[in-house]
């Protein structure tokens, strides 16, 4: 078998296999014998050669040139694969000729071409340097903010405790407890943002942001019954990150005001909010301390997803489709997976949804988020070889015994497969995050 290769768009290969004459009359004589072992013909013991005249009376012609280019086919594709499987990207491999057009020139003592198609990882081609980043996040992490947010935290413990008076005869205040309905749309694309709530009337407490922040601000001074039209844009940490930098229009009712009178602050709130704190002051000296651990991490989070975002944007190459089709099928199956376990969708909807109809919507509608997943991973794979950055069994041993422990003091089962994978895919992205934050300029605005 001789494979010749050409070079096509997207870095797909293709590989023209040439079967000598020689080749395809012995493996077309093998496929008759296989033919002869399963037939049933008078006069003829199976497994027993069958004159071709007669094996064609009971076999068509078509049907034998089927089987012998299928023969063909099973036998040499392989070979011809081995020419290019240490670099092929796994399940890429398709026949490109017409299996129907290659029955039909098939002839058993000439050669048989066929031609397969293959995708090759493509090179990644940096436009600037990973190296020297600059990132830019805007943080509420300063002293001032964050015993703010301590402030806040005891006085909502607080007001658990206070009583409550009707003052649906007046307009909202800030601190009164509000029963409220509301509704969002993306301002943008006018899509409803339904993983917000909002449709059915809850209890709200005006001191807490639980919605985005800024929406309360809005709701102060309107009366019962009234309708409150108004824009909000999510802040660049808000969860689910899919909606920062979103702005969405709301409508707002509020059906009740009640007004509460809080009770003062002692030691029995302080066990309250901290079991081991003696007294207020040690509660706050703990809280603050939290308030400022929370507040690194989300300030880490911010700076690592400003990375992933600008390392995608600084490559470039041609994908492979069957790039986009596998993690597109990962990120839609993702948020199937994200509306189950909030509830939006029964666990037995999963399967029905996952259709190939809705996956290869999916993709068309998001490819060009999808297309920067894969530049992004293919990178950070770029950057990994280029500075050495490789995982150590060490370092895999202990995260895995890290994730192993979480998942047994839950009481979770667990895969110990599935824990090797997600350790290994943890440690190396951090790894790689560390490595470019070592190297990148931090504002924090």
């Amino acid at each position: 078998v001789s494979v010749a290769k050409e070079m096509g768009a997207n870095s797909r290969m293709f590989l023209k296999v040439t079967v000598p004459a020689k080749e395809v009359a012995r493996l077309a004589k093998r496929s008759v014998k296989t033919i002869e072992s399963e037939a049933s013909i008078p006069g003829f013991r199976p497994g027993k050669p069958i004159p071709r005249q007669i094996l064609t009376q009971y076999v068509n012609k078509k049907e034998l040139s089927e089987q012998m280019v299928a023969d063909i086919l099973n036998t040499t594709m392989p070979k011809a694969l081995r020419e290019v499987s240490s670099n092929a990207i796994d399940g890429s491999d398709q026949l490109e000729s017409s299996f129907d057009q290659l029955v039909e020139a098939f002839k058993e003592d000439k050669d048989f071409e066929y031609k397969i198609g293959v995708d090759l990882p493509p090179e990644v081609q940096w436009k600037s340097s990973y190296k020297g980043l600059t990132i830019k996040i805007d943080s509420s992490n300063t002293p001032e903010n964050n015993e703010k947010m301590v402030e806040k935290a005891i006085l909502l413990t607080r007001k658990k405790k206070a009583t409550l008076d009707n003052a649906s005869d007046r307009e909202v205040q800030k601190g009164d407890i509000v029963m409220m309905s509301y509704m969002g749309i993306d301002k943008t694309t006018g899509e409803p943002l339904v993983e917000l709530g909002g449709q059915r009337p809850k209890e709200f407490d005006t001191d807490d942001e639980t919605i985005v922040p800024g929406f309360m601000d809005n709701i102060m001074g309107i009366k019962v019954e009234e309708i409150k039209e108004f824009d909000v844009t999510f802040p660049d940490n808000f969860m689910p990150a899919k909606l920062r930098g979103t702005t969405a229009s709301f409508k707002a009712m509020v059906h009740r005001i009640l007004a509460p009178t809080i009770p003062p602050e002692d030691d029995e709130l302080a066990k309250e909010l901290v079991p081991d704190a003696k007294d207020m002051k040690e509660a706050r000296a703990f809280l603050l301390e939290a308030v400022q651990t929370e507040a690194d991490m989300s300030d880490n989070d911010l700076i690592e997803d400003e990375i992933i975002q600008k390392i995608g944007d600084i490559v470039e190459f041609p994908i492979p489709d069957i790039l986009i089709q596998e993690n597109g099928q990962q990120m839609y199956g993702g948020v199937l997976m994200e509306m189950q376990q909030t509830g939006k969708i029964a666990p037995t909807a999963f399967n029905n949804l996952m259709t190939p109809e809705l996956v290869s919507r999916y993709i068309n509608d998001h490819r060009e988020e999808i297309e920067h997943r894969v530049r992004t991973v293919l990178a950070f794979d770029d950057i990994k070889e280029k500075e050495s950055l490789h995982v150590t069994p060490e370092q895999l041993e202990e995260e895995v015994k890290n994730m192993i422990e979480n998942f047994e003091a839950m009481g979770m089962e667990y895969n110990a497969e599935t824990v090797q994978e997600e350790a290994q895919e943890i440690v190396q992205a951090k790894k790689i995050l560390d490595f470019l934050k070592s190297h990148a300029t931090i504002v924090l605005n």
